[in-house]
């Protein structure tokens, strides 16, 4: 007579347990989703864990060095244009002289001869 439900489901947590297994759980907004469907469809792997459990694999191979430029977030620079620069001092300049009570303190540069 075949095993019910409950007996298949208690021998396969047995065997997780025995292997050591633990439930892993990400949550994923849409831009990580696709990228994990386009690394499977290139290498023809099918099920998510196993795509995970390659790629964290061979990060684990390349080392602590040759694996951190995967794990450095991505920082954004912000570099002002001049344009914009210039536009913001002159609007400033117009907002301090309506306001006669306000100093204007301009910057020291140094030049060198």
């Amino acid at each position: 007579m075949p095993a019910d439900q409950k007996t298949r489901s208690a021998k396969a947590a047995e065997k997780r347990k025995a292997n050591g297994e633990e439930e892993l759980r990400l949550r994923a907004r849409l831009g990580t989703r696709t990228v994990l469907a386009e690394l499977m469809a290139w290498h023809g792997i099918e099920e998510q864990g196993e795509a995970m459990t390659l790629a964290l694999h061979h990060l684990h191979a390349l080392g602590p060095e040759g694996s951190r430029p995967f794990f450095t977030p991505p920082r954004h620079v912000f570099e002002i244009k001049q344009n914009v620069a210039l536009e913001f001092n002159r609007r400033s300049m117009l907002m301090i002289q309506q306001d006669p009570g306000d100093e204007v303190i301009s910057p020291q540069r140094e030049y060198s001869t």
